[in-house]
This record gives C-alpha cells, structure tokens and sequence, in this order.
C-alpha cells in the first residue's frame, strides 16, 4: 500500500474510534440538535427579571451577556455615541447595563 493510503486509513480508525466513544453517529447528533433546553418559570414563560436560564448552566442577562456557571463568558458589545459634536470629543455609552443580584 501507498503511504497516503495508510494515512487515509489510520485517520478514519481514529474518526470511528471519536464516534464509538461518544455513543454512536445518532446519540452525538441528538445533543447538537437538542442543545441546552431552557428552564422556564411555573407558568411555561420566560422569568419576568429578563433573565433566560439554561439547564447546561448557562445564564443571558437582560443586556444580552452571556454566564457559563456564575461568570462572565460573553459580554454584548456597547453602542458609543459623541457627547458633543466635537472632533475630538470623548464618548460616552448609549446604554449602561445595571447591576443584578442573581
């Protein structure tokens, strides 16, 4: 055999072997599908804080940043806007999200 071949073989045995530990083609391509499933108040509506709460431990805040157990992951970008109409003039933010207590 052609050492290209040999390659080619030895990584799909590791590819079968990465399938075969996960649990199969299926169970793999169910958790991407299904993903995190959000948990929702008694009445089966999103809590009334703006906060989202997923059962992987994730947590979106009302400003749209994003909390894997407890800390900051992703934080939403801010929108600046001049304060005066000054070249140089500082910036300043749009929109400052508040602080929570969760």
């Amino acid at each position: 055999m052609k050492r290209d071949n040999l390659i080619l073989f030895g990584a799909a045995g590791v590819a079968l072997y990465l399938v075969n530990r996960a649990g199969g083609v299926s169970a793999t391509a169910q958790k991407i599908v299904n993903g995190a499933k959000e948990i929702l108040s008694g009445g089966k509506a999103r809590f009334a804080n703006g906060w989202r709460y997923f059962d992987d431990g994730t947590t979106i805040d009302p400003f749209g940043n994003y909390y894997k157990n407890g800390a900051l992951i992703w934080k939403a970008p801010t929108v600046k806007k001049k304060t005066s109409g000054d070249e140089g003039a500082e910036v300043e933010p749009i929109f400052t999200p508040g602080t929570y207590d969760v």
